[in-house]
């Protein structure tokens, strides 16, 4: 993704979520396409991704006069084998899988951790440190291939000192593991297993978002069921599908002209038109006044959506 390309997108994501929207940019293509690269970089400069680049300007805005009131949380998980592990915290979450839980309309991560940061490098301190405790396996395709999903949460209570009212907003950030050919990628045992269940996920995300597209316009008669808790990944990207949010897609590719890379070329680019004709119509979350702050905080946070 270019400088200028993602510049332009993480302003009007931002942009989205300072008017009350909730939010979410995901990033899909094959192995090794330069997914993670997108969304995290490598250092400084114009080697940074979408995510530094955000939680940078995100702080900035919120030094303004305006907004200083305003508290940050973030949350990191992965979906390992189609379960879900806390990024945060000791070795010990590592090893205990998340449950997903319904409440109030939308869903949540029971159990999982979110720290409240203040600056841009303490929020990248957690996501370094969840990097490292990420499963990555080398195969012919890929050095240093991820073989989880990552979720990567902001979640904003953002104080407008000029309306004097608090609005709560999410913003995703998905990382998701690279489809595979077993055949090209060369891998076996415990790598085949993580690969099986990459593809499936991927597999029954596609499946969720042609239903999502099949039933617009319909009646809610005619409307059929969608089997979000198909996998780990479809569920906790439900409220993301289905939701009140905005999303933003990342296509990522392979520049190689090699047979195999050119057929999964074509099937991230395929992924991405289905993606591209959802109508989303979302609305902004309701600003509270400060006087009702406190009962609006007896809420729990929703932790899982999408945009």
């Amino acid at each position: 993704l270019s400088l200028s390309l993602s510049l332009s997108l993480f302003s009007q994501v931002l942009g989205s979520v300072f008017c009350g929207y909730n939010c979410a940019i995901i990033a899909y293509g094959n192995t090794g396409s330069g997914k993670t690269h997108t969304i995290t970089g490598e250092g400084d400069g114009h080697n940074k991704g979408i995510l530094p680049r955000i939680l940078e300007q995100l702080f900035r805005v919120l030094q303004r006069k305006n907004w200083y009131k305003s508290r940050i949380w973030v949350s990191y998980v992965q979906i390992y084998c189609n379960k879900l592990y806390d990024l945060q915290g000791t070795h010990r979450h590592l090893r205990q899988p998340l449950k997903i839980v319904k409440k109030n309309h939308s869903h949540e991560v029971s159990g999982m951790v979110k720290t409240e940061i203040r600056s841009a490098l303490e929020a990248m301190k957690i996501i370094g440190s969840g990097n490292s405790k990420r499963i990555t396996r080398a195969h012919r395709m890929n050095d240093a291939s991820s073989r989880s999903h990552s979720v990567f949460t902001i979640h904003c209570q953002l104080h407008n000192g000029q309306k004097d009212a608090t609005t709560k907003t999410i913003l995703q950030l998905v990382d998701l593991a690279g489809s595979e050919n077993v055949k090209e990628t060369g891998v076996e045992g415990v790598a085949l297993a993580e690969s099986m269940h990459i593809n499936k996920s991927l597999t029954s995300l596609g499946r969720a978002l042609h239903a999502v597209l099949s039933n617009e316009g319909k009646s809610s008669q005619k409307k059929q069921v969608i089997s979000f808790r198909e996998t780990t990944l479809t569920h906790i990207l439900s409220d993301v599908l289905s939701g009140n949010f905005v999303c933003s897609l990342i296509l990522t590719a392979s520049a190689s002209p090699a047979h195999r890379q050119a057929e999964l070329t074509s099937k991230t680019l395929a992924f991405g038109m289905g993606a591209k004709r959802i109508d989303v119509r979302a609305s902004p979350n309701k600003a509270v006044k400060e006087t009702k702050l406190s009962h609006f905080l007896s809420g729990v946070w929703r932790t899982v959506t999408w945009g």
